[in-house]
């Protein structure tokens, strides 16, 4: 399903079940004037513009709590190393020859250089947690010959993302032999996970020894804090609150900045990567008296 709406308010305004691929081959982009100035840009794009998910929601009103699996990646590619789409277009090309894609440049496109989307439909739909690991392991190994710097905010659950604009051939549509395999690719990315010591791994680390033998359940239950989500509203207390319990557990700051980034990517919409480092912070210097 392509469920379509504004970015706010929360709701879904069109629920259109199609193929991706085909719904953006019929697509008519919406014509519009773009800002030069960046806050009137953000807002047009807030209040304005349509964006979509593609996966299956359980009401039309976009929390994490509503969407229960997405069938396509969506990947912000904003720190592009090219100056010229031709060369992006070939580079995409090259990686991803036999499966299926999309590429369209987003509203920010050409103001501080190239600004894509790339949408890579999956054979088979994912979960939150599965959906977040691979857009981060494509973001960090897959597209590093692409991208300098990662959008942690192209992990979060329930974010909708801009359709395209103005021009109806700036939509390039890659007709693959395949889909991507996405349990594969979710074998893959554990892999990956482990091999590069991954937050898991530097989470236990920090834990005195007694800690470390927690059981599963309660490490379990520490994760599924992280996953939870929130919306506006409650984001910083949310941070503030994750902080403390983590903090109690034996983690230390520098690490908990690395836990909240995390937390932060789930939130609709995230933080500023600069105001989880201050409540994360001021939280810390509260509890233990340090900064680092």
């Amino acid at each position: 399903m392509i469920y379509i709406g504004k970015v706010s308010p929360s709701k879904i305004d069109e629920v259109i079940d199609i193929d991706v691929l085909t719904f953006f081959e019929e697509y008519e982009p919406f014509k519009v004037n773009i800002p030069k100035n960046e806050e009137q840009r953000s807002q047009l794009k807030r209040f304005k513009l349509n964006c979509f998910i593609s996966g299956e929601m359980t009401e039309l009103v976009r929390k994490n709590q509503n969407l229960i699996s997405r069938d396509c990646l969506i990947i912000d590619l904003d720190d592009i190393f090219f100056k010229e789409k031709n060369e992006l277009i070939q580079k995409i090309q090259k990686l991803f020859k036999n499966y299926d894609f999309v590429l369209y440049p987003t509203i920010s496109n050409g103001f501080k250089g190239l600004r894509y989307r790339l949408v890579l439909p999956l054979r088979e739909s994912v979960k939150a947690r599965e959906y977040h690991l691979l857009v981060n392991y494509f973001s960090k190994v897959v597209l590093k010959s692409i991208i300098d710097k990662v959008d942690e905010s192209n992990g979060t659950w329930s974010q909708a993302q801009g359709l395209p604009i103005n021009d109806k051939s700036d939509i390039y549509i890659h007709k693959g032999l395949k889909r991507l395999e996405s349990n594969k690719l979710i074998d893959i990315a554990k892999d990956w996970q482990v091999q590069t010591k991954g937050f898991s791994d530097d989470y236990n680390k920090t834990l005195s020894p007694t800690k470390r033998v927690f059981n599963k359940s309660y490490l379990n239950n520490m994760l599924i804090e992280i996953f939870q989500g929130s919306e506006e509203g409650g984001r910083n207390n949310r941070i503030a609150y994750l902080t403390k319990k983590f903090i109690k557990q034996g983690v230390k700051p520098s690490v908990m900045f690395e836990v909240a980034k995390v937390a932060n990517s789930y939130f609709m919409p995230p933080l500023s990567e600069k105001e989880v480092k201050q409540t994360v912070e001021s939280v810390t210097m509260t509890m233990l008296g340090v900064r680092e």
